[in-house]
């Protein structure tokens, strides 16, 4: 209804049928004197919202985003170092093993 519309008509259009609309589509129940804060916060709150949508579009973000290269942090698939030539050192600091497996407690029932 009201929200395709700028945040600075909104605030002149939020009043007490409009909270008393939201609430109703809540299904939570609103007091007419709360309904007059309740009027007075959301127009504060959706002042803010307009000072940041303000704030995000001078920062000028996709340009400061096109600066920055991406590298590729990963290295390139080369060839793998001879298979069990580390399995000796492994199972030696292991503290249970039995053979040339490592012993470990025993998880699932």
């Amino acid at each position: 209804m009201f929200f395709t519309q700028s945040f600075a008509i909104i605030d002149t259009m939020i009043d007490e049928k409009i909270i008393e609309h939201i609430a109703r589509l809540a299904r939570i129940e609103v007091k007419k004197e709360d309904a007059e804060n309740l009027a007075c916060d959301i127009g504060a709150i959706l002042k803010y919202v307009e000072k940041i949508k303000d704030v995000s579009t001078t920062l000028n973000i996709k340009e400061k985003t096109k600066e920055i290269e991406l590298l590729n942090i990963f290295r390139e698939d080369g060839e793998p170092h001879k298979s069990g030539i580390y399995t000796k050192n492994l199972i030696d600091a292991a503290p249970n093993k039995e053979e040339n497996y490592i012993k470990v407690k025993k998880i699932i029932i």
